[in-house]
Formats: structure tokens, C-alpha cells, sequence
């Protein structure tokens, strides 16, 4: 939607509405992530599927984005531009590490509908899993084969 005092400029003069226009666009779209939230092991890969969903015949590309991702991460879609009715996977490779807690991730699509920019987000959970360990790590274990000695 946009809104804003309209002016009009003719040879006889100029006047600006006294109240804003308000133009409403017969277009919009929602983005939407499942599941919203995915506990991981550490160092593992997790995915999310994304969808776009449009209204009033909307069939504009939406390019998708990934942010909030804790160092170490690396996240891609597969595919990274989507329309309505359409689905990609966000695949997300986490550290070998902790978290203080769970990351907040923001998935962002992006379009030019109607001559403006559009941009919606979803918000996903990761809880991620403290890495695994063998033995404590102020003891160690000897192995001959696979039997303990």
C-alpha cells in the first residue's frame, strides 16, 4: 500500500488534496517455513521447506534470503527463487559447537510487484545439540581393535 497528498499541476494552477491518497496494490504474497522450529545435533544439516503463497493472481519471482545465522553456519535454497504456489529448501549446516540458546533465523523473500518493492519474512527455531562426546575430557581410554585395554 501507499499513501501521500496528491498534486496536480495544470496552466491554470496547482493544488496538493488536502488528505493522503491512499493506492492499494491488487497484489501481495505471504512466505510461510516448515517446521517452524527443528532441534539439530551439532555439526549436522537441517532443512526447512519455503513457500510462497499469493494472492489476487500474484506470479511475480520472489528471491529468498537467509539471515540471523550463527558463526559458523552456512545455509543455500535449492531453488533460491520461487512463485506463488511454489516451494524451496533452505539446507543449513550447523557448527561443531554450542549455543548460549536457541538461533533465531529469518528467511526473507524479496519481489517487484507493480512497480515496487516487496519484501516478507518468516522466523525459524533452531535448537542445536551439544556435541557429542566419548569420554569426559579429563580421562582418556586406550583402544586396541575396538575393545578398551
Amino acid at each position: 500500500m501507499t499513501t501521500g497528498p496528491i498534486s496536480v499541476t495544470t496552466s491554470g494552477g496547482s493544488v496538493v488534496s488536502p488528505r493522503d491518497f491512499v493506492v492499494t496494490s491488487l497484489h501481495d504474497f505471504s512466505l510461510s517455513a516448515n517446521p517452524v522450529q527443528v532441534t539439530a545435533a551439532a555439526g549436522s544439516a537441517v532443512s526447512w521447506s519455503v513457500e510462497v503463497t499469493g494472492d489476487g493472481g500474484m506470479s511475480a519471482l520472489v528471491s529468498l534470503a537467509v539471515s540471523g545465522l550463527p558463526d559458523g553456519f552456512s545455509g543455500f535454497f535449492s531453488p533460491v527463487a520461487i512463485t506463488s504456489g511454489q516451494s524451496s529448501t533452505l539446507i543449513l549446516t550447523t557448527c561443531d559447537c554450542l549455543l548460549a540458546g536457541p538461533a533465531a533465523i529469518t528467511i526473507t523473500g524479496t519481489t517487484t510487484m507493480e512497480g515496487r518493492t516487496a519484501t516478507r519474512s518468516a522466523s525459524v527455531l533452531l535448537e542445536l545439540l551439544p556435541p557429542a562426546r566419548t569420554a569426559p575430557a579429563t580421562h582418556f581410554m586406550a583402544l586396541s581393535g575396538s575393545e578398551p585395554i
